[in-house]
């Protein structure tokens, strides 16, 4: 289970930027160690994301905390899959188009129930993971192939 909270630089390990991106923080700059943060005259404070990308602090449009329990994320797998198993025969011999519309309605709701500030994050890191599930899906074997498509 991913927890993702707002936070202050001081805290944050992931900082989105003022086009809706969200970066995770590789270090910080202007933080002392007792949490003081340097003022614009002393150079302010910023953060180097893992990309390189050199946020300071007036780039930075909040700083979020995220924290995971594998323990949870096991479970919730688990829970997944198991849900996953129920979906398949709602969806199956329906139309592509059907399945599809139907998964994006799906999705819309799941990515409306999360911050704006975080929904671009949520997109993308639930597009990564589907990205990462079609090899496993493939390899596994389809369910139901498309009329004239083989599998190669």
């Amino acid at each position: 289970m991913q927890r993702m909270t707002h936070t202050d630089v001081r805290d944050a390990t992931h900082v989105k930027l003022a086009d809706g991106s969200v970066e995770k923080i590789k270090s910080k700059w202007g933080v002392g160690p007792d949490g003081r943060l340097a003022k614009p005259s002393e150079g302010g404070f910023g953060v180097i994301t893992e990309t390189d990308r050199r946020v300071g602090m007036t780039d930075a449009h909040s700083y979020f905390k995220i924290e995971i329990d594998q323990a949870a994320v096991r479970a919730e797998a688990a829970e997944a899959l198991a849900l996953a198993e129920r979906i398949y025969p709602i969806l199956a011999g329906r139309s592509p188009d059907v399945q599809g519309a139907a998964l994006a309605d799906v999705v819309a709701v799941f990515i409306a129930g999360h911050h704006p500030d975080v929904r671009e994050a949520v997109l993308t890191a639930w597009l990564k993971c589907m990205q990462q599930m079609i090899p496993i899906a493939e390899a596994q074997g389809l369910r139901d192939h498309p009329e004239g498509w083989t599998k190669q």
